[in-house]
């Protein structure tokens, strides 16, 4: 799928990044879905044993946003909009446990809440599973899992339209009266809004920490891309993600390479993104006549025009 995904990026003249904000949107629904399928099940899996999906994510990041080898995950993941895969399963997990809450009658409601979670902790050897940790998400999400209220509305049969929407409105009409006493939500995916900006909040904490890394100064709100107008092209989209990413093939294809670091012996300064597009004076004039640039705050697409 990867290999088709890749295929398809580099075929014609814009590929599939064309026009869209999000150019891993083909990744998610082809790949990204496929890892998540039961992944409440398997993410209590060994930690080491669920590193082996990693590669096939950042590999899928890569081809979808046109970055090189080498370039940092967490970069990928912020110039993407993507968690990581640890990230996605607890989120996953955090709904599921919602939506099981709703539905007492289901036969996973004894499973997910009666379960004895306080075993995983009592052996040093092993770990809590994903269920339990995400428990913990919960209490620090300041979530109430009683105010989720359990309904049972069932569609009536074509044959019994009339009446079967007239049990339907009473339902609600009990439903509203329940709430309005009680002070309980309607349904659990009302709690869904709640539960993204946790998670990001989580991601955005975590993004905090890479104080050091080159796509954090332009972009220290995790995820906040710099969106393209439509048309801009695959060319032009896999450009400006490699320059604020801070890894092309001038700075760091070496890595690649296994040859010797660009050099400014002029200057004596490694050659990096920042060092060529705002710092050297070498290309003070080159600056002057196509972009002007200060900060690496104020680098965006329409900053430099591309041939």
């Amino acid at each position: 799928m990867l290999k088709n995904i890749k295929f398809s990026a580099r075929r014609g003249p814009y590929g599939l990044g064309c026009g869209s904000s999000h150019p891993s949107k083909p990744y998610r629904k082809l790949v990204r879905s496929k890892l998540d399928y039961g992944s409440v099940i398997h993410g209590s899996a060994k930690k080491h044993v669920l590193r082996g999906l990693d590669p096939i994510h950042h590999q899928g990041l890569r081809i979808a946003l046109g970055t090189i080898r080498k370039s940092p995950m967490k970069s990928l993941y912020s110039e993407a909009g993507e968690p990581s895969l640890e990230h996605r399963r607890t989120k996953l997990a955090f709904k599921y446990i919602l939506k099981i809450q709703s539905l007492p009658r289901n036969p996973c409601n004894d499973v997910v809440f009666e379960a004895q979670l306080s075993d995983f902790s009592a052996d040093s050897k092993s770990e809590p599973n994903l269920i339990a940790n995400s428990f913990e998400h919960i209490k620090n999400a300041k979530i109430n899992l009683n105010t989720i209220d359990n309904l049972h509305v069932q569609c009536p049969p074509p044959w019994e339209e009339h009446k079967g929407n007239e049990n339907v409105d009473k339902l609600a009409k009990a439903a509203l009266n329940r709430a309005s006493c009680s002070g309980k939500l309607f349904c659990w995916s009302d709690l869904k809004p709640k539960v993204n900006a946790y998670i990001h909040t989580v991601r955005q904490e975590n993004w905090d920490t890479e104080g050091t890394n080159k796509l954090h100064e332009v972009l220290p709100n995790f995820g906040d891309l710099h969106k393209e107008g439509e048309g801009a092209g695959r060319k032009r989209e896999t450009v400006m993600c490699r320059l604020r990413v801070g890894h092309t093939w001038l700075t760091q294809g070496y890595l690649l390479k296994n040859g010797e670091k660009p050099f400014c012996y002029a200057r004596d300064s490694l050659y990096t993104v920042r060092h060529i597009l705002i710092e050297c004076p070498d290309f003070q004039d080159t600056r002057k006549k196509y972009f002007c640039v200060t900060d690496c705050t104020d680098f965006s697409e329409r900053s430099i025009p591309l041939a």
